[in-house]
C-alpha cells in the first residue's frame, strides 16, 4: 500500500557476466541517489539525443505526499547519471499518479514520448529533447481521458503504411468490469480507435500483449496474456494471427498454455528468435506457475521467408563523431517486393520493464527480393542500405560488434574500407550503408560479410 517505500535495486554487471546486487549506499557510484520512492516502471531512453541511455523511474504516489513522483537521471557519459527531475526542473507529468508507461515517438521526431496508463485514463507527453516533456492533448480521443483498465501497448504497423499502429491490452482483473482491448490506427500523428470488426476480442481481461510474426506470412500477430476473475477456471492466452487484411483470427492448437497448472494466471509474455532460426520464439510468465518457453516449430517454405536484423550504433560514427547514435528505440523499416515492414529496436511490448532486442525479426512471406533497409536514430540520424539484399538471413548494421576501425563480424576479424564522405572511385562491387543527418553530407560506408 506503499506504506514503507524503498531505494531502487541496482543489479552492477561485471565483464565476466557475474551480477551483483548492490547496497543501500552503493547507488552513489553510478550517481543514482537514494530517494525513496514507490517504484513501478523503469526505462533508458536517450532523451537529448547525445547517443546516450538516460533513465526514466515511474512511480506511484507515496501516501500522504504531494510533491513530485516520478525521477529522471541524465547519463553523463562516463559511467554515472546525475538527476535532472525534479531535483534541476520539471519533468512535466511530475504529479500523475500511473504505475506504468510505454514509450513511442507519435509525432516522429526522433525524440521518445511517453503514454502513461493510470486506472481511469491514458496521457501521452511528447518529448521534446530535453529533460521536460509536454501533455498532448489531441493523440487519443479526447485527450485519452476516457481509456480506461489500461494495461500495456504494443507497436505494430498493421496495415503496412510506414507508421507505427498501436494495440492496448486492457482489464480490470480485480472487478467484474469488463472492457475490450483497442487497435489504434496512426493517421497525421493521430491515434484512431478503429471501430469495426477487425476479429479481435471483445471483452476481457488482458494483462499484456506482445506482437510479431510467429507464422512468416509477412503481417504482425498478437499474443495477449488473459488474466482469470477470482478463483475461475483458467482461461487461455490469445494467439491473435494477422489475415494480412487488417483483421485478425483466433488460433487454437498451438500447445501454448500446456501443462500449466490451473491457478495460474496470465501475466507477461514476450517474443524473440532466440536461436536465430528465423521463426519467432515466445516466453510466457503467468502469474502462480513457473515461467515457460515455447519454441516455434512450424515448417519453412518458400511463403514463410524472413530476416534478421542487428542493428548497433551508426558504424560512421566511428569517424565522424557527430553522427554517434544509441539504437536504442530507432525505428527500422525493411521494404520487401515494395510492401513496407516496420520494427523499433525495443521490445515487443512494455509496461513495468523493459528489455533490449537488438535483433530484429521480419516476417517476409512469399518475398525474398529485399529492396531496401533503413534505420532512423535520434535527431535526424538515418542509415539506408538499398539494393544486393536477400531472404532468410542475417545482417550486423552499424556497430553492433565494436571493431575498431575497419573491421567487422563477430570475430573482428572481416577487413572493411573506413566511412568516407563520398564514394570509392574505381572500385565495383562494394556495397554502402549510408549515413545522413542534418549536420553533414552523406557518408558512405563500405559493407561486407554478413554486415549489412
Amino acid at each position: 500500500n506503499g506504506s514503507a517505500p524503498g531505494t531502487g535495486l541496482i543489479l552492477e554487471t561485471s565483464p565476466g557476466k557475474q551480477v551483483t546486487k548492490l547496497e543501500e549506499n552503493e547507488g552513489e557510484k553510478f550517481g543514482l541517489g537514494e530517494q525513496f520512492i514507490r517504484g513501478r516502471s523503469v526505462a533508458f531512453l536517450d532523451v537529448n539525443g547525445n547517443g546516450f541511455l538516460d533513465l526514466l523511474h515511474v512511480n506511484r504516489r507515496i501516501p500522504n505526499t504531494t510533491g513530485p513522483i516520478h525521477l529522471l537521471y541524465e547519463n553523463l557519459g562516463n559511467g554515472k547519471f546525475e538527476e535532472r527531475a525534479p531535483a534541476q526542473g520539471p519533468l512535466g507529468f511530475d504529479l500523475t499518479n500511473s504505475a506504468w508507461f510505454t514509450l513511442v515517438d507519435y509525432d516522429e521526431d526522433g525524440y521518445m514520448d511517453v503514454i502513461l496508463m493510470l486506472w481511469t485514463s491514458i496521457e501521452l507527453w511528447r518529448g521534446t529533447g530535453t529533460f521536460t516533456f509536454q501533455k498532448v492533448e489531441n493523440a487519443f480521443p479526447n485527450g485519452g481521458s476516457r481509456i480506461n483498465g489500461a494495461y500495456a501497448f504494443c507497436e505494430i504497423d498493421f496495415d503496412h503504411d510506414g507508421d507505427m499502429d498501436l494495440y492496448l491490452a486492457r482489464g480490470r482483473a480485480q472487478t467484474d468490469k469488463i472492457v475490450s482491448d483497442i487497435l489504434f490506427e496512426k493517421r497525421d500523428n493521430i491515434y484512431f480507435p478503429i471501430m469495426e470488426e477487425r476479429g479481435l476480442p471483445v471483452g476481457g481481461r488482458h494483462q499484456f500483449v506482445t506482437c510479431g510474426d510467429f507464422n512468416n506470412d509477412g503481417h504482425e500477430d498478437l499474443y495477449v496474456s488473459v488474466v482469470t476473475l477470482f478463483s475461475a477456471p483458467r482461461v487461455p492466452d490469445l494467439l491473435l494471427l494477422s489475415r494480412g487484411d487488417g483483421t485478425f483470427v483466433s488460433t487454437p492448437g498451438t500447445d501454448l498454455d500446456q501443462n500449466l497448472p490451473s491457478t495460474s494466471d496470465g501475466n507477461n509474455a514476450m517474443t524473440f528468435d532466440y536461436n536465430l532460426d528465423g521463426k519467432l520464439d515466445l516466453l510466457v510468465g503467468p502469474k502462480n506457475a513457473s515461467w515457460s518457453f515455447y519454441e516455434n516449430t512450424m515448417p519453412m517454405t518458400e511463403n514463410s521467408n524472413y530476416l534478421l536484423l542487428r542493428v548497433g550504433f551508426p558504424r560512421a560514427s566511428t569517424y565522424f563523431p557527430s553522427v554517434k547514435r544509441n539504437p536504442l528505440n530507432a525505428l527500422v523499416k525493411v521494404i520487401c517486393d515494395g510492401v513496407i515492414h516496420m520494427r523499433r529496436v525495443a521490445a515487443p511490448g512494455q509496461s513495468h520493464s523493459q528489455s533490449y532486442y537488438d535483433t530484429l525479426h521480419f516476417g517476409l512471406g512469399s518475398c525474398s527480393n529485399v529492396q531496401e533497409i533503413e534505420v532512423k536514430y535520434t535527431r535526424g540520424v538515418t542509415v539506408v542500405r538499398r539494393g544486393n539484399l536477400g531472404a532468410n538471413r542475417i545482417f550486423e548494421t552499424g556497430l553492433y560488434f565494436p571493431c575498431f576501425p575497419n573491421k567487422a563480424g563477430r570475430d573482428c576479424d572481416v577487413h572493411i574500407r573506413p566511412c568516407t564522405l563520398s564514394r570509392w572511385e574505381g572500385v565495383t562491387g562494394i556495397a554502402y550503408e549510408v549515413t545522413t543527418s542534418p549536420d553533414m553530407p552523406p557518408i558512405y560506408c563500405p559493407m561486407t560479410g554478413r554486415q549489412f
